[in-house]
């Protein structure tokens, strides 16, 4: 259990680090005497006398609470003690009296003699002669559960309430559990929580707005507190959405923003400032696919540990609006922490062909695609893809060990096909060891194959009743765990049959295709447009494979934000 911070007591004294219970706190300004202006604080100005009163639920006064004006330019950090005039204690019915209070800006705070309870009320202007101050009602205490941002390394510094006595001191231990708890504030909306490392207050930087600390229970507030922006993203899986009933585990989701629930004025140029969390303040890993603030459009994959199967209530949150902020972008903390050992999200393009590496694989660091592509329509289901021509392709010369697994395979494509080459046209394939295409007459087909041709554990599958030469997007799938071969067609198992056992031999030929037959051979040339081409060591699921076919499909309405 991590020990408590220490709050900081401007008026030790006075013993205003408790909180007043459930009571009212009622004030009233009286005659009010004028002076000359001073050249510091408030104002040389004065209120002749404020008065007040604080009752408990009941209505009945409480002897004995403390009650404070804290000036709205009070600096928590520094603590220099508010002066006499400013500390009043109440008497046997519950009244106190503040006599030549300098006009400007206050918070009220109070605190019960014995019950640990509070009151906290901001923004209470003293200026015209017998102006009341609006009645509040006091409550049991919260707590704010601050996770500390990543930028603090080291102890020192001070988180602060602005306009309050409230500040606490960044410890070791503090950094260790990665959070701290401000315990025992009163009930109240505070503007604003802020951290900095002098007592001066100079380069405050907010950690949060708007807090709104209720009676009893803990605020969370996550590291993007003090981004300006916020947003809840839900998720979808009942029966009227995405129809999955099954939990999906290492799942990138896709979040599409568009002008019609994402505001590109608000955030930087190129989206360097977006953010997620869950629930509990964690920072979830996130890839920017596709930015386009011209067009007001974006596709960002959000990795998800886990996506409940049938509910509707799953959400986490989305940041943005941070001056300055670097990206934090990063498509192997994605597709790389689900264990696919590729996603190519087709995004780029470049000059001419012939270029190495253009083709960028988000998983890892390795299996770059060389750009073979001399058309540049770059049309996509998911931001942008590209349009092959036949003779066309693009080639992951060498492929490594990691898109050559031993016996479990899910290789996947979106792809709107044209006519096919007179044998089929090639989605994807490692060598001529395993692939998925379009037959010519529309069917997918997958095939497992160990050269010579004459091994038992060559294998071939192929659909029935498909139609994925129609000129829409489609989402093709295909599994292999060398027995057992299927093929999903939009989310959907199309076809399946037991396989010969056996152990991927990789003798096919040394390259990765992406358009053409991966031994190079011509007659298998794809014509269409491809998007997100992927492989993952291992078997997605049929609830996956839905679940990404029901998210990425052109207008998905399983992920919706809401502000």
């Amino acid at each position: 259990m991590m020990s408590r911070l220490r709050l900081f007591q401007a008026a030790p004294a006075a013993g205003f680090w408790a909180v007043l219970s459930a009571a009212a706190l009622l004030t009233a300004c009286w005659e009010t005497q004028v002076a000359e202006p001073d050249k510091g604080g408030n104002s040389s100005e004065t209120v002749a006398l404020v008065g007040g009163k604080v009752v408990d639920a009941n209505g009945a006064g409480v002897k004995g609470a403390s009650v404070a004006l804290v000036p709205d330019a009070y600096n928590p950090v520094a603590a220099p003690g508010l002066p006499a005039g400013l500390l009043a204690t109440t008497d046997d019915k519950g009244a106190f009296t503040f006599a030549k209070v300098p006009k400007g800006k206050y918070g009220v705070e109070a605190r019960h003699p014995s019950d640990g309870t509070r009151l906290m009320a901001l923004g209470m202007i003293l200026q015209a002669p017998k102006e009341a101050i609006a009645t509040d009602t006091l409550r049991k205490t919260g707590r704010v559960r601050v996770r500390l941002p990543d930028y603090l390394k080291k102890p020192g510094g001070y988180l602060y309430i602005p306009h309050t006595r409230f500040a606490w001191a960044v410890t070791g231990t503090a950094l260790e559990h990665g959070y701290l708890d401000l315990d025992s504030l009163p009930s109240c909306n505070y503007g604003a929580l802020a951290f900095t490392l002098d007592t001066s207050l100079a380069g405050s930087d907010t950690l949060g707005r708007a807090l709104d600390v209720l009676p009893g229970a803990t605020l969370l507030l996550g590291v993007f507190a003090g981004w300006s922006h916020t947003a809840s993203v839900t998720i979808n899986t009942t029966p009227s959405s995405a129809d999955v009933a099954a939990n999906v585990s290492g799942f990138p989701l896709l979040l599409r923003l568009t002008a019609t629930d994402f505001d590109f004025s608000q955030a930087a140029v190129d989206g360097a400032d977006l953010r997620f969390s869950r629930k509990d303040g964690m920072p979830l890993a996130f890839q920017i696919d596709h930015w386009d603030a011209a067009k007001r459009e974006a596709a960002v994959w959000v990795g998800m540990d886990t996506v409940r199967g049938n509910d509707s209530a799953q959400a986490f949150r989305m940041h943005w609006g941070k001056a300055g902020a670097a990206t934090a972008s990063n498509g192997p903390a994605v597709f790389g922490a689900a264990g696919f050992a590729a996603a190519w999200h087709l995004e780029e393009e470049s000059v001419g062909a012939g270029n190495a590496g253009v083709y960028r694989n988000s998983a890892g660091d390795a299996d770059h695609g060389l750009d073979s592509l001399a058309t540049t329509d770059r049309t996509g289901v998911v931001g942008n893809g590209h349009y092959i021509l036949p003779g066309e392709y693009i080639r992951v010369p060498a492929a490594s060990a990691s898109l050559k697994p031993a016996r479990t395979i899910t290789i996947s494509a979106w792809i709107k096909p044209g006519a096919t080459d007179s044998s089929g046209a090639e989605i994807a394939s490692m060598g001529n060891d395993y692939g998925i295409r379009v037959v010519p007459n529309g069917e997918a087909y997958m095939f497992n194959y160990n050269s010579p041709r004459s091994d038992p554990s060559n294998f071939v599958l192929e659909t029935s009743g498909q139609k994925l030469l129609n000129d829409q997007w489609h989402l093709v799938s295909g599994t292999l765990d060398t027995t057992h071969m299927e093929i999903f067609v939009d989310g959907v198992l199309a076809a399946s049959n037991d396989s010969p056992s056996g152990v991927m031999k990789y003798d096919g030929g040394p390259d990765f295709f992406i358009g053409r037959h991966g031994n190079n051979e011509t007659q298998w040339d794809y014509s269409g447009y491809i998007d997100e081409v992927r492989v993952l060591p291992a078997i997605a699921t049929a609830a996956w494979l839905k679940l990404a076919y029901q998210t990425q499909k052109p207008g998905a309405t399983a992920v919706k934000i809401s502000r």
